[in-house]
């Protein structure tokens, strides 16, 4: 079964639900097997953004208050200005910020200051990004590959933006030749000039095996099978 970790939790995201660690599976009718009171003491921080139009929506690795932002601030260099500010319900993750006028070919750093979360705790958030541009042949190429991971583990993709645009990954394909089968990014991901983004079914593993991998940089979603020996990859 799935069980509350904190039941004081205001905001009960999924981070405070973990599987039961009792041996019979669950706990029902009793105190649960990961029942914990200990204070969360991590502020928040940013788990996904990207930009559609004049807006960019950021996504928080965390449920917060709405009305608890009331005192955060916001700046933007070079200076835009900020004409909108929606979260998508009173606790929520997810918040629209809409800008009067974003230039192409221009790095903006947006700063969200002052965001406190439901146990009080108060974060500064810093978000680099530029307006999407389309990409063109060779802007992004295959990095690197995992196809042999040991038992239970996952392959992974790593791609490379080697152009100076940013590029909007959703909509992208990966297929392998003579293969019918093709899997599309489903979700916005900004991947910015010189970056590189991992895209795997497990991204938990390759973190875990991996220790220098970068976190935020991952792109979770099925990808064609790799065979141990040889396979040709196409992205569009």
């Amino acid at each position: 079964t799935l069980e509350r970790i904190n039941v004081d939790s205001v905001c009960s995201s999924e981070q405070n639900w973990r599987a039961s660690t009792n041996i019979d599976g669950g706990t029902p009718a009793m105190q649960n097997s990961i029942f914990s009171l200990d204070p969360d003491l991590r502020p928040v921080g940013i788990q996904q953004f990207y930009l559609e139009g004049d807006s960019l929506f950021i996504i928080l690795d965390e449920w917060v208050n709405a009305s608890d932002l009331v005192s955060s601030t916001t700046q933007v260099t070079p200076n835009v200005a900020v004409s909108g500010f929606y979260p998508s319900s009173g606790i929520t993750n997810k918040f629209q910020f809409i800008f009067a006028d974003l230039r192409p070919n221009t790095l903006y750093l947006f700063n969200w200051g002052n965001v406190q979360d439901c146990a009080g705790n108060y974060a500064d958030l810093l978000v680099e990004f530029g307006v999407p541009s389309l990409a063109i042949k060779g802007d992004v190429v295959i990095n690197e590959v995992l196809f042999d991971p040991e038992t239970g583990g996952s392959d992974f993709i790593e791609l490379y933006n080697k152009s100076d645009k940013w590029i909007d990954l959703k909509g992208w394909k990966l297929t392998k030749y003579s293969s019918n089968v093709i899997r599309e990014v489903n979700e916005h991901y900004l991947l910015e000039p010189n970056d590189y983004v991992v895209i795997t079914a497990d991204s938990n593993y390759v973190r875990n095996n991996f220790p220098f991998t970068v976190a935020g940089k991952f792109i979770q979603m099925a990808i064609p099978s790799l065979n141990a020996d040889s396979s040709t990859l196409y992205i569009y």
